[in-house]
């Protein structure tokens, strides 16, 4: 991590301000995507997930950890963002600006890291942001990204409320996003419009898909409102997994159209790495080092309660503190700090951290022979 930051203040230093003199800075913290930036540096990605508002799971070894915990990911961020503050590599906009705002400043060029892909817009040819594949950590979520054509994807859990009076309908919108039917429409549009369907059943993109997905690097392509890392969470079959004509269910994911589509910056990167598409990067690291895709429980997960009304109120407010806090553990001297962290973790026990991690970690144990069981 350390090596990644200095990395980006060589970075910084050979491009300290735009063409048009406006500050170049690394980083940026945006006030209304807190939540994400404060379990986002990529090697909290990597190595934790996030259930619930505050409990996350190693996914080494699927244990139980709080957000808030000494080695949760809550202070895993303060500490990356004070080594990049204390860089000057940190912008000094940040806490104040909105992702929207941090998405301007990225387009414009004056950040240098982006946590996803759709934290920018175009930057002009031959400009452009791309994912870095890696070599630690067992579970490898940059597949996903846009930029990599990854294979994957995340369909989120469903259920359905106990006391609904549309079971019914509730049932026949499951089945929907289960099926080929529906992952056609969420990913690849409309027939006859976005795609065609030869005598053979086999799925052809239009031209006028290719323009808006490939041609605009995307930001025609959001507006259909069809495929992106947020509406795929809306199907229950993965973006990458193979159709019953021998496609990619989302037929941008298909190998020959990357390669007949590549941008100036993915050629870059390819010839780089010595790869015909950008997603070879990566999975080449993962055949050399033995990772899995994305290889942590979800069922058991999945098994964990919502919480009780005082779980809730105990994470609502541990939330609320933290956000507010964080912006002086960032910014106070190594002379202050000490003091201030002792504060904030009796603050943490104080607010009920103890009575939160006692029932996740009663119940983790339980979601594991419930998953066990479920399999039986």
């Amino acid at each position: 991590m350390d090596d990644f930051l200095l990395m980006l203040k060589d970075m910084q230093e050979l491009y300290p301000k735009t063409a048009d003199g406006k500050s170049v800075y690394a980083i940026a913290i945006p006030s209304d995507k807190w939540d994400i930036s404060f379990y986002s540096p990529f090697y909290t990605w990597a190595n934790q997930k996030k259930h619930g508002s505050t409990a996350f799971y190693t996914t080494d070894d699927m244990t139980y950890v709080n957000r808030f915990d000494d080695e949760g990911p809550f202070w895993n961020a303060i500490e990356f963002y004070r080594k990049a503050y204390k860089l000057g590599i940190l912008d000094p906009d940040s806490f104040a600006l909105t992702e929207a705002d941090m998405k301007a400043k990225a387009t414009e060029g004056r950040l240098l890291y982006i946590t996803a892909s759709y934290q920018t817009g175009s930057l002009g040819e031959g400009k452009g942001f791309m994912t870095l594949p890696r070599n630690w950590g067992k579970s490898v979520v940059s597949t996903e990204s846009l930029d990599l054509g990854g294979y994957g994807s995340f369909p989120a859990g469903f259920a359905i409320n106990k006391k609904t009076e549309m079971l019914d309908e509730c049932m026949k919108y499951l089945d929907l996003i289960h099926s080929e039917e529906g992952a056609n429409l969420i990913y690849n549009g409309i027939e006859g419009e976005h795609y065609t369907v030869d005598e053979n059943g086999v799925r052809t993109v239009t031209q006028k898909a290719l323009d808006l997905y490939f041609a605009t690097e995307g930001e025609e392509w959001e507006k259909t409102g069809l495929y992106t890392a947020e509406t795929s969470h809306f199907c229950a079959l993965a973006a990458g997994g193979i159709a019953s004509d021998g496609k990619p269910m989302f037929l941008m994911f298909d190998n020959e159209l990357r390669k007949a589509n590549l941008t100036d910056v993915q050629k870059d990167y390819c010839d780089h790495y010595g790869v015909t598409v950008p997603i070879e990067a990566q999975i080449q690291l993962q055949e050399k080092y033995d990772m899995g895709e994305d290889n942590y429980d979800r069922l058991a997960a999945s098994f964990l309660p919502a919480g009780t009304d005082d779980t809730k109120r105990i994470e609502a407010a541990l939330m609320e503190y933290a956000e507010s806090i964080s912006d002086d553990l960032i910014y106070a001297s190594d002379a202050e700090y000490e003091a201030l962290v002792a504060n904030v973790k009796a603050e943490f026990k104080a607010l009920g951290l103890d009575t939160l991690n006692e029932y996740y970690k009663e119940h983790w144990n339980e979601a594991y022979d419930k998953a066990d069981a479920f399999l039986k």
